[in-house]
C-alpha cells in the first residue's frame, strides 16, 4: 500500500530545502532529513515506502540539525479525542473563519489530519516569526471568544512541531491527510 495520494500538496513550501521532514518506518522514525527539490522528497517516498511523512511547520537554515529558525507556519491542531464529530468540524471551521475574518490573514488552510482530526495552517509572511507566546494568545483568543474547546493548545503553540505531509496515509487509521478548505485572498 503506497504512503502517497495523488493528492500530495507540495505548492505550500516555503523553500523547501528549509524544511525538516521526518519518516515513521517499521525500524523506527527518522527525523532531519532534507530534501533540495520536491522531486527529491517524492522520490525518496517513493523508494522507501514510510508508514507516515511529517514536514516541519519551521524553516531552518540548517534542517538536519534544526539550526538557524527562520520562521514557522501557524498550526491549529483540533482534536476528536472525546468530542462530537460535528461539532469539531464545526470547530475547524471556525478556526479557519476566524483567521481569515477577525485576523486578516490571507493563506488559510483546513485540513482532515488523516488521524483523529484536523489542521488549520496560516503560511502568511507576516506570522511566520510569532513566538510560542503569541500563539498561544490566538489559541485563547479562539478558546474565550468562540468557544474552540478542541484545540490542542501545547501542538498548536510548538514552533517546532511536525506535522503530516498532506495527500500521505496515516499508518494507524489508514487514511490520508486530505486538503479540504483552502482561502488564498481572494
Amino acid at each position: 500500500m503506497s504512503s502517497l495520494s495523488k493528492e500530495l500538496f507540495l505548492c505550500d513550501f516555503k523553500d523547501i530545502k528549509h524544511r525538516e521532514f521526518g519518516f515513521n518506518f517499521k525500524s523506527g522514525f527518522v527525523r532531519k532529513k532534507q530534501f533540495c527539490s520536491v522531486e527529491e522528497l517524492v522520490g525518496y517516498i517513493e523508494r522507501n515506502q514510510p508508514l507516515d511523512c511529517y514536514v516541519s511547520i519551521a524553516r531552518y537554515s540548517n534542517p538536519k540539525s534544526m539550526e538557524g529558525w527562520l520562521g514557522s507556519d501557524l498550526l491549529f491542531d483540533i482534536d476528536i479525542s472525546g468530542g462530537d464529530v460535528r461539532r469539531v468540524y464545526n470547530e475547524a471551521l471556525c478556526v479557519f473563519d476566524v483567521l481569515r475574518d477577525d485576523f486578516g490573514l490571507d493563506y488559510v488552510v483546513l485540513n482532515a489530519s488523516g488521524s483523529k482530526g484536523y489542521h488549520v495552517l496560516v503560511f502568511d509572511d507576516v506570522i511566520q516569526r510569532m513566538s510560542s507566546g503569541d500563539r498561544r494568545e490566538v489559541v485563547d483568543y479562539l478558546m474565550v471568544k468562540y468557544d474552540v474547546v478542541h484545540i490542542d493548545a501545547p501542538s498548536s503553540c510548538d514552533i517546532h512541531r511536525l506535522r503530516r505531509l498532506e495527500g500521505t496515509r496515516n499508518s494507524k487509521s489508514g487514511l490520508f491527510c486530505k486538503r479540504l478548505k483552502t482561502y488564498n485572498g481572494e
